[in-house]
């Protein structure tokens, strides 16, 4: 498959994938990493079925994913020359062969595309190649070769070492190549050439064994810390600073109060966690976050409180956000006087706490940032964090649970459907839950969540017990199916979904090392 990037930042480079799955987004998990606006972490899976045919699907993104001029629900089929819109980047694909790909060798995009620029000449150098993952090493070009002239003036063929700039025939010499070979003038008598001799090989053998000394040293330490990360994982664990945010929004009007919540809460982790700690090769947080979503809505009647847990990945990303705005350098101030708005905002990182409030709808572009962040962190979830009429609510739930059950209805035609189907009966869910009372249809969503759910339950778990099967077998090569149908079946930021894919990591590099 090749990928041509027709229109955006990234325009006119080209990519070649022999992959049956290749996943796009701003993470570096994806195969194809397009770190611009308007790109989610994970974004869209380009992906073969079983019959040779290709699909492009939405992985529940903000901005979505357009083929032909409109924005997909789910996943559409693709047809070689395809045209398809991602943020600001507009991608042909092409060569979709319908024989199912053997290797995986995915370059990607890993940091925002540099602008051209010119030397002194006016002319422009030469781009940097993109970075690409399990880059098959150059071949290493044979040695030039070098004729030299014998006493009586006949060609003698030697190859030269171009890593110490010494003859082959020669190594006994000196080891910086200094001198090639003894001359013929001084060597005066056979006694004083053997004498001359040894004090070359020990001087030669006193370098290469210190040498040798010195990359065992360093060999030996690089093993020892990569088999005892323990000390690097508790300092890091040490500098770690709990996170805590809150974020309130009031807006009136003559016929509507509306009230939004955000409130990030870190707690210490479990001991159990801590315990699992020295297992994994990453180091594990000591925190866990918890979030709770607060709505208020007087003329939609929406009325509900919602907790769930935040991963800390998401955590970081939040982070990261508020860090780079410089919210902490800004002074904090009350509010004015204002009838129609009114937001708060307190970030709590260890010893920095900064609290401040805006009236209106104008704010400082710090504020503005990490207000942003806490949005889109909370469309995630399927909320809305502005105010919404009863029939906008239905709107979307109606929308949702349409196309949940016709992926549901299809479900047999490719994994991710059933993903996707349970995905659009939560957004159902979720979107008439708020309304108090609830409307008949949410209870006709809830139970079709409820079994989607158990049948995707199912499923994974004939799965892995067949993968437990398989390694007991130790036949690698079939694995990778089981592999990428859990992928399809689980959701791209889910822990379970993260275990399938260092599975699959570890398979492909002992299958690679095998065929050595």
């Amino acid at each position: 498959m090749k990928i041509t990037i027709v229109d955006g930042p990234y325009k006119g480079k080209e990519f070649e994938f022999n992959s049956p799955s290749v996943t796009i987004g701003r993470d570096g998990g994806n195969q194809l990493i397009l770190d611009t606006d308007g790109v989610s972490r994970c974004h869209a899976e380009i992906k073969q079925l079983a019959d040779g045919s290709w699909i492009i699907g939405d992985l529940n993104s903000t901005n979505g994913v357009k083929v032909g001029g409109k924005r997909i629900d789910g996943s559409v089929p693709l047809s070689d020359g395809t045209l398809a819109v991602i943020g600001e980047n507009s991608l042909c694909i092409e060569q979709l062969s319908p024989e199912p790909a053997r290797v995986i060798f995915n370059p990607i995009i890993s940091g925002p595309p540099e602008m051209a620029a010119t030397n002194g000449a006016g002319q422009t150098p030469a781009a940097k190649p993109a970075p690409a993952v399990f880059q098959a090493p150059p071949s290493t070009p044979p040695p030039p070769v070098r004729e030299e002239k014998k006493a009586d003036g006949s060609a003698v063929k030697g190859a030269f070492n171009t890593v110490t700039g010494l003859d082959i025939k020669n190594l006994s010499g000196s080891l910086f190549g200094t001198k090639g070979r003894a001359s013929k003038a001084s060597a005066a008598s056979e006694e004083g050439t053997e004498k001359q001799n040894d004090g070359r090989k020990k001087r030669s053998n006193l370098i290469f064994y210190t040498v040798l000394t010195c990359v065992v040293i360093m060999v030996l330490s690089s093993v020892f810390s990569f088999m005892n990360p323990a000390k690097e994982r508790k300092k890091s664990v040490q500098r770690e600073q709990p996170l805590d945010l809150s974020y309130e929004k009031e807006v009136y009007s003559k016929d509507n109060v509306f009230r939004f919540s955000f409130a990030l809460r870190s707690f210490r982790a479990s001991a159990q966690k801590g315990k699992d700690a020295g297992k994994g090769s990453a180091p594990r947080s000591k925190y866990e976050y918890k979030v709770v979503f607060t709505i208020d809505d007087i003329a939609s009647r929406r009325h509900f409180e919602r907790e769930v847990p935040l991963s800390n990945e998401s955590v970081e990303e939040l982070r990261q956000v508020v860090r780079s705005s410089g919210i902490y350098a800004t002074s904090a101030r009350d509010a004015e006087k204002d009838d129609s708005s009114l937001r708060r905002l307190t970030v709590a990182e260890g010893d920095r706490v900064f609290n401040t409030a805006v009236a209106g709808k104008f704010a400082p572009q710090e504020f503005e940032m990490v207000e942003d962040a806490v949005i889109n962190l909370t469309e995630t979830f399927g909320i809305k964090a502005i105010s919404m009429t009863p029939a906008e609510l239905i709107a979307v739930a109606k929308k949702a649970f349409i196309n949940a059950e016709d992926l549901y209805g299809n479900r047999r035609a490719g994994s991710t459907n059933l993903r996707t189907a349970i995905r659009n009966y939560k957004l159902t869910v979720e979107s008439l839950e708020q309304f108090s009372p609830k409307p008949p249809q949410w209870n006709v969503a809830r139970n079709r969540l409820a079994e989607a759910i158990k049948e995707r339950e199912m499923l994974l778990g004939a799965l892995e017990t067949e993968y437990k099967k398989l390694l007991q077998l130790r036949s690698f090569e079939a694995m990778k199916p089981l592999f990428r149908q859990m992928m399809d079946l689980t959701e791209p930021e889910s822990p379970r979904h993260s275990t399938v894919k260092r599975r699959m990591i570890l398979i492909e590099q002992l299958l690679r090392k095998n065929k050595r």
